[in-house]
């Protein structure tokens, strides 16, 4: 793990692979990747002269069982770092091959590792409740009927509201069951102690307070599945429009409104800037003032651009509206970009 972080800290800053990053005026370069070869040799050594400690004593009674759901678990981040690893390399690789330096972009990340992350959310809901050893068929309808019948209602009511994206489909069904199943443990938990004379509430508290680690981690899959649920939503349901608007008119995108009042402009010590006043409708009630802007600096000094375009953001729990001034004109009209990413926030809750 830490050879890799430091070779990808060497790929990006020395320049090998193209990034904003790269320092390949830098001469580190020599000293940097013989540090990263002492990492990788120490590290197999390392790794050859425990070997015999690191084989396991114990044998799988059953493919469906926990310990095989954890080697599934392991296998697949291992997976997952290597789909990772090859598509960094790949330019470098494609380079001394062919002579061609072929960039690798987001599309071969996201086709690799989100079904790996689907069979990841699958796992971590059957874990909690699959025996250990071995599971019978009796305890796996038993465990698991209700947290599936979840799911499968789960993407029924959102094929019914018409989302069709499959990824979406499959992610939301899936985070369904893995809430169906911690919420099984705990309401069977509850079960048993209230046969025992507790009352509810009491019988829950004791439930979490007397075994924290079980029940913590049990909360962590929450927090999981909420980031699973913000990341499939703000990449899958975002979207966005353009517009050209004199003062006066507006632009709708789902259920905003945004009305362009004009164009002003301020000058600092450091900038001119122009500034397009928006008032943002939600519903028919006005809920905000938006000022996207266009700097220009005066003092470039070392930087190679001195125009930046400034975002107006407004974020809430439901999403996040971001909005751009594209251009503006002399006539007074100015061309507006606006973008919704629905549930951002819910990954930082997550």
């Amino acid at each position: 793990t830490f050879f890799l972080s430091i070779f990808g800290t060497f790929i990006t800053r020395s320049g090998i692979i193209s990034s904003v990053h790269s320092f390949a005026q830098s001469d580190i370069g020599p000293l940097f990747l013989g540090f990263i070869a002492f990492i990788l040799l120490f590290s197999f050594a390392m790794f050859v002269y425990r070997i015999k400690d690191l084989e396991s004593e114990s044998t799988f009674d059953s493919i469906l069982s926990r310990e095989s759901a954890f080697i599934f678990n392991n296998l697949l981040f291992l997976g997952a770092a290597f789909a990772v690893f090859l598509g960094t390399i790949f330019p470098i690789l494609s380079e001394a091959v062919t002579g061609n330096k072929i960039l690798v972009g987001p599309p071969y990340f996201n086709r690799v590792n989100v079904p790996i992350a689907l069979v990841l959310i699958l796992l971590m809901g059957v874990g909690p409740l699959i025996s250990w050893r071995k599971a019978s068929l009796k305890n796996l309808v038993k465990n698991f009927l209700y947290p599936v019948v979840l799911g499968i209602l789960t993407a029924v009511v959102l094929l019914a509201l018409g989302i069709k994206d499959v990824v979406a489909l499959v992610s939301f069904a899936l985070c369904a069951f893995v809430v169906g199943t911690v919420f099984t443990e705990f309401i069977r938990g509850t079960i048993v102690r209230m046969k025992r004379g507790e009352n509810p509430i009491s019988a829950f508290m004791r439930l979490v307070s007397r075994n924290k680690r079980r029940y913590g981690g049990y909360i962590v899959h929450i927090g999981v599945v909420l980031i699973v649920i913000g990341v499939t939503a703000s990449s899958v349901f975002v979207t966005e429009k353009q517009s050209t608007l004199m003062p006066g008119e507006s632009m709708e995108l789902r259920s905003y409104t945004l009305r362009f009042d004009g164009i002003n402009q301020y000058t600092t010590d450091a900038k001119n800037a122009t500034v397009a006043s928006l008032t943002l409708f939600n519903g028919g009630e006005e809920v905000d003032k938006i000022a996207p802007e266009k700097n220009i600096y005066k003092y470039e000094g070392n930087r190679e651009i001195n125009q930046e375009t400034e975002v107006a953001l407004r974020s809430t729990f439901k999403d996040d509206l971001y909005v751009i001034l594209s251009s503006f004109n002399p006539d007074g009209s100015a061309t507006i970009r606006v973008m919704i990413n629905p549930l951002v926030n819910w990954i930082w809750a997550g």
